[in-house]
């Protein structure tokens, strides 16, 4: 299950926690992965990951943002990925209730 590859390579990569469902009450600064899409074409799976950087300000969201940015580009060294691309990325804030958050969408190939 590539959801649970990336979590583990984000947990050991990253300062902030990386989940798959916002707990209650949620931690203060953590990633939210969640798959919304993906295919095969000739044995070679895709998935589309988002990944969501969540913080009390924008500011650390966008650090938060940075630095998974970098180590998602990083998880093709992994035995199973071969290929990361950064599809989009765009500002994920929820203004009604101020909940901060910086979203990625990442294309990953494995298999």
């Amino acid at each position: 299950m590539i959801e649970k590859i990336i979590l583990d390579w984000l947990n050991d990569n990253l300062d902030d926690p990386a989940l798959m469902e916002t707990p209650s009450p949620p931690p203060d600064r953590y990633y939210l992965i969640e798959r919304v899409g993906g295919g095969v074409q000739d044995t070679i799976r895709t998935a589309m990951l988002t990944v969501t950087s969540c913080a009390p300000t924008l500011y650390m969201t966008v650090e938060m943002h940075e630095a998974v940015k970098a180590a998602m580009m990083d998880a093709d060294t992994l035995e199973s990925i071969t290929r990361v691309q950064l599809n989009t990325e765009y500002n994920d804030t929820d203004t009604a209730t101020k909940h901060y958050g910086y979203t990625a969408v990442f294309e990953v190939t494995h298999y």
